[in-house]
C-alpha cells in the first residue's frame, strides 16, 4: 500500500508539472445531517480531470483519483468518478451513515494550491431554555423600559431561536398570550442562542407573567421559570373626609371645636399615612382627632400618604404624595382695642391724651372671624372702625364707646352672631398762657422791677422762669428785680410759663408761653463787642490801609460831625479832614466810621485817634499804622578825607527809612585787587565808622546796606580811598577816588 502511495503521488506530480490555470469547486447535498441514518455525497467538479482530484477530512487524505481512483477506508467512504469528452470531470466522495466523526471541514484539491472546501456538521436538538432574572416575581415602574429579562438556549443545530410571550393572567390558556418577540434581540455563539428582552411595562401588566419558548426544529421547549410582574404605583394624592364626607380643600369651623378626619390613597405597595397639625407636631395613622385650638384666622393641616418602592434591580425609591386642608377659624370678636395716631406715632390706650390744635385720627379693632362691622357713641363720633377729630379742642374731652359685631357662617352650625364692646376718655392738655408785658427805658445804675402775668393751663401745675435773650435763667419768681442797672443789662428780657404735658403716643413736652419786654438802658458811645477795632495795621510804603471803629451808643451819634479823626505829627495831634490820600466816612446807621490813606509815605508811619459822642459823654480810640518791609538804602556815604591816615580811613552815611523794624548797616571793604569783602555789622545809632589795621599807600573799595528782621536794602555805589603813603620826610598823603 505505501508503495502504491507513493508511486501515485509521483504520477500526481508527473501530471502537475506544467499545470494551467483551472476552476475547482466542491458541493454537497446539505450541511447539517442525522446521526447514523444519512449517507452524504460530496461532489468535486475540475475543469481538467487529468490533472487529478485529491480529497482531505479536516487535514487526513480521504480519497484521490489519477491514474486510479483510491479510498483510503472504504467501510466509511466510496467514491466515483465521471468525465466528457473535453477533458473536465467530477469525482464524488460518498459518506456511509454520516456519524459525529464525520463532522468538519471536507477539501477536494486539483494538484498544486487549487482547491476547493466545505463544512458538515451533525444536528442537534436543542434542549433547554433558562430564563434571568432567577426569580418568581419582578417588581417594575409603570412606563419604565426595562432590559434585564433574557433566555439562554442549551446548544442546538440549526441555531436555536427563541420567542418571548405574556401570559394574559391566564396560566392555563395560551391562546390569549401576547407574542413579544418583537420587542426582543438575538444572537448565537457556539450554537448557543442568547435573546435579550426590552419591554416597557404599561399598568396592565400588572400580574401578568413572562416566559420564553426555544426551538431548533424540534418543536417548542419553555423556558424553566415564568416571571410574575409586580407593577409599582405611586401613592395617589390623598383624600380626606370629614364625617365620611369627602373634604372640599377649604373648611370653616368654630375656634376651639373637636373634628374627626381619615385620610385614604391607593397605591402598590400600600401607602403609609401621617398628619401634620398646624401645631407641628406629626401623627402616623389615617384618622385623626383634634382640636382646633389656634389664635389664627387660617390654619392647614396635611395628610401625607407615603411608600417605599423596591423595582428589582434598580435603587429604591421613597415617594409620597400630600393633600392640604385649609381651615378657616371662626371667632365672635374679642374685646375692642383701640390704636391712636398722634405726633407720627401709634398708641394704643383707653385715655387718649392730646394737645390743643393737634388733629388726632384712630381705629377700634378686634380681633374676630369674619371681620366685624362697628359702631361709635356718642353718635357720629366715628365712621366704621375709624375715630377723627381735626384741630381738637378743649370742648372735645369726652368718653367715647366703640361697639364691634359680626356674623359666623360656620359649615355645620349656620350663622352664629357675635358681639363686644369697649370704651376710652379723651383727655384735652392745655399749655399755661402768658400775657402782655410791654418794653421800659432806663437809665444807667437805677432799678427795674416787673411782674410775669399768666393764665395757668391743663395740668394746672406752672412754673415761670425769667431769661435775659437767650441765656441761661435769671429768676424763677413771677417778680423780676434788676438793680444797679448797667449798659450791659440793655437788651430783650422774657418771661416764661410752662407746664408738663404727656400727651399719648408722644415725648413728654415742656409746653411754655413767652412774653418779651425791651430794657433800654441810655449810655455813652463804646466800641461794639461784636466788631471790635484793629488798632494795630502793618503796612509797606505806596500801599493802602483802611482804620474802622465800629460802636455802640444810645442814643446813636447824629452826623458825620459827631466823628473826628486825627493824626499825630511830631508828637501834636493834628485834624484830618477830607483831601488828597484822605477819607473819612460813616455807615447809615451812624455807628460806624472809617479812614483811608492811600499811598502811604514815611510819616503816614505814626498814631491814629478818633473820637466820637452823642448826647451823653464822647469816647476815643488809638490806631497805629506800622511799616512792615526791608529798610531803606543809607544815603550820602562818603570818605572823611581829614580822617584818612596810613593804616586807616574814615566813612559816614545819613540812614535811610528804617523799614518800622530795627536796623543795623553791614559795611564792606577790600583792597581794590582783591576779589572778597570783609563786612562789619554797625548798630543803626552809628553813623561814622573808621575802618583800621588797613596797608599804607594802597587802594581800598568800600561800599554798605542797611539790614532788618524782614530783608536787607540795596547796597550803595562803591567808594575807592587810597590810605596815606609814609615818606622819609615824614609827610604821607593820600588820594581818594570816586
Amino acid at each position: 500500500m505505501c508503495i502504491f502511495l507513493k508511486i501515485f503521488w509521483i504520477v500526481n506530480l508527473l501530471y502537475i508539472t506544467g499545470l494551467r490555470s483551472c476552476n475547482i469547486s466542491l458541493t454537497s447535498n446539505g450541511s447539517l445531517f442525522e446521526l447514523g441514518t444519512t449517507n452524504v455525497t460530496l461532489s468535486c467538479r475540475v475543469c481538467s480531470i487529468s490533472y487529478g482530484i485529491t480529497f482531505y477530512h479536516n487535514t487526513e487524505f480521504v480519497a484521490s483519483y489519477g491514474l486510479r481512483l483510491v479510498v483510503s477506508n472504504t467501510t466509511l467512504y466510496s467514491a466515483n468518478v465521471h468525465t466528457n469528452d473535453k477533458g473536465s470531470g467530477e469525482m464524488n466522495l460518498i459518506i456511509l451513515k454520516f456519524g459525529t466523526s464525520f463532522s468538519g471541514n471536507y477539501t477536494c484539491s486539483n494538484g498544486g494550491s487549487y482547491h476547493s472546501s466545505i463544512a458538515l456538521s451533525h444536528k442537534v436538538s436543542v434542549g433547554s431554555v433558562s430564563l434571568t432574572p432567577a426569580l418568581t416575581v419582578i417588581s417594575v415602574l409603570p412606563n419604565v423600559a426595562l432590559s434585564y429579562i433574557q433566555c439562554v438556549s442549551s446548544e442546538g443545530r440549526p441555531a436555536p431561536s427563541i420567542t418571548w410571550y405574556l401570559d394574559n393572567k391566564t396560566p392555563s390558556d395560551y391562546s390569549d398570550d401576547v407574542d413579544l418577540t418583537g420587542y426582543s434581540s438575538s444572537s448565537t455563539v457556539a450554537d448557543v442562542t442568547t435573546s435579550i428582552l426590552t419591554m416597557t411595562p404599561s399598568t396592565n401588566y400588572h400580574d401578568a407573567r413572562i416566559y420564553c419558548n426555544v426551538s431548533n426544529g424540534y418543536g417548542q421547549i419553555m423556558s424553566n421559570r415564568t416571571l410574575r410582574i409586580n407593577l409599582l404605583s405611586y401613592p395617589t394624592k390623598p383624600s380626606i373626609r370629614f364625617n365620611t364626607v369627602l373634604a372640599p380643600s377649604s373648611i370653616s369651623v368654630i375656634k376651639n371645636s373637636t373634628m374627626t378626619l381619615e385620610c385614604s390613597s391607593s397605591g402598590n405597595p400600600e401607602p403609609s399615612f401621617s398628619w401634620t397639625l398646624f401645631n407641628g407636631s406629626i401623627i402616623s395613622s389615617s384618622v385623626i382627632t383634634f382640636t382646633v385650638a389656634t389664635n389664627n384666622n387660617k390654619e392647614q393641616i396635611l395628610c401625607s400618604a407615603a411608600s417605599v418602592l423596591y423595582p428589582t434591580n434598580r435603587l429604591r425609591i421613597a415617594t409620597g404624595h400630600t393633600t392640604v386642608l385649609t381651615m378657616n377659624i371662626l371667632n365672635a370678636p374679642e374685646t375692642p382695642q383701640f390704636t391712636f395716631q398722634t405726633c407720627a406715632t401709634y398708641s394704643q390706650t383707653n385715655h387718649l391724651k392730646v394737645i390743643p390744635g393737634h388733629s388726632v385720627s384712630g381705629s377700634c379693632t378686634s380681633k374676630s372671624e369674619p371681620s366685624s362691622t362697628f359702631l361709635w357713641t356718642p353718635a357720629n363720633s366715628g365712621i366704621g372702625d375709624g375715630f377723627f377729630i381735626n384741630n381738637v379742642s378743649r370742648e372735645h374731652s369726652d368718653t367715647y364707646t366703640c361697639i364691634a359685631n359680626n356674623k359666623m357662617n360656620t359649615t355645620f352650625s349656620g350663622i352664629i352672631n357675635g358681639t363686644n364692646k369697649s370704651s376710652f376718655y379723651l383727655d384735652v392738655l392745655a399749655p399755661a398762657y402768658a400775657l402782655f408785658i410791654g418794653n421800659y427805658s432806663v437809665l444807667v445804675n437805677t432799678t427795674l422791677s416787673v411782674t410775669c402775668p399768666f393764665k395757668p393751663g391743663n395740668p394746672a401745675e406752672t412754673r415761670l422762669s425769667w431769661f435775659r435773650g437767650n441765656t441761661s435763667a435769671i429768676g424763677s419768681q413771677q417778680n423780676l428785680s434788676l438793680s444797679n442797672v448797667q449798659l450791659s443789662g440793655e437788651g430783650y428780657y422774657k418771661c416764661r410759663v410752662n407746664n408738663t404735658m404727656d400727651p399719648t403716643g408722644c415725648a413728654t413736652k415742656e409746653a411754655y408761653e413767652e412774653t418779651i419786654f425791651y430794657m433800654d438802658v441810655q449810655c455813652s458811645p463804646k466800641s461794639s463787642p461784636f466788631a471790635p477795632p484793629i488798632t494795630t495795621v502793618y503796612r509797606r510804603r505806596n500801599s493802602s490801609a483802611i482804620l474802622s471803629f465800629t460802636i455802640v451808643a444810645y442814643p446813636p451819634p447824629n452826623d458825620a460831625s459827631a466823628y473826628v479823626w486825627s493824626k499825630q505829627v511830631d508828637g501834636e495831634w493834628a485834624t484830618l479832614h477830607n483831601f488828597d490820600r484822605f477819607q473819612t466816612n460813616i455807615s447809615y446807621d451812624r455807628l460806624q466810621t472809617n479812614l483811608f490813606i492811600s499811598h502811604l509815605q514815611i510819616d503816614d508811619f505814626t498814631n491814629y485817634s478818633v473820637r466820637v459822642n452823642n448826647h451823653f459823654v464822647s469816647t476815643e480810640q488809638i490806631f497805629v499804622i506800622r511799616a512792615n518791609e526791608q529798610p531803606s538804602m543809607p544815603q550820602q556815604l562818603l570818605v572823611v578825607d581829614a580822617m584818612v591816615t596810613e593804616c586807616s580811613v574814615t566813612v559816614q552815611w545819613t540812614p535811610g527809612f528804617n523799614g518800622g523794624e530795627d536796623q543795623w548797616f553791614m559795611i564792606g571793604f577790600k583792597k581794590a585787587a582783591d576779589e572778597t569783602l570783609t563786612y562789619i555789622n554797625i548798630s543803626a545809632t552809628v553813623t561814622q565808622l573808621s575802618i583800621g589795621e588797613l596797608v599804607a599807600g594802597t587802594k581800598y573799595e568800600v561800599k554798605m546796606h542797611a539790614e532788618n528782621v524782614i530783608g536787607k536794602s540795596d547796597e550803595t555805589t562803591v567808594l575807592s580811598v587810597t590810605t596815606k603813603s609814609v615818606i622819609s620826610s615824614g609827610t604821607s598823603y593820600s588820594q581818594p577816588e570816586m
